[in-house]
């Protein structure tokens, strides 16, 4: 359940679309929107470096505004999308 006043993580799975720059136009939207990236993996999907599966994790809750907006950017350059969960961040984050 979403409270404005708590800290979330949110963690996503996605793939890019095939084109140029998809990556940068993808990830564009979280500091336009004041959105902090915590973390980026990429993982290759075939024993070829053709295609990757990338994992997110950010701060905020999907319905945060400006979380919305930046997850709206993210889906236009993505084959797929999947959220895997929000949870409440730990109050390790808040004090380090």
């Amino acid at each position: 359940v979403y409270e404005r006043n708590k800290k979330f993580i949110m963690t996503c799975l996605f793939n890019l679309k095939s084109l140029p720059a998809a990556l940068y136009t993808s990830l564009v939207g979280f500091p336009v929107n004041n959105v902090k990236v915590t973390k980026l993996e990429s993982f290759t999907v075939t024993k070829s470096f053709d295609k990757a599966l990338f994992y997110l994790d950010i701060e905020g809750h999907a319905k945060e505004p400006k979380v919305e907006t930046a997850l709206e950017t993210l889906k236009k350059n993505t084959e797929s999308l999947d959220i895997l969960g929000v949870y409440l961040a730990s109050d390790y984050r808040n004090n380090h």
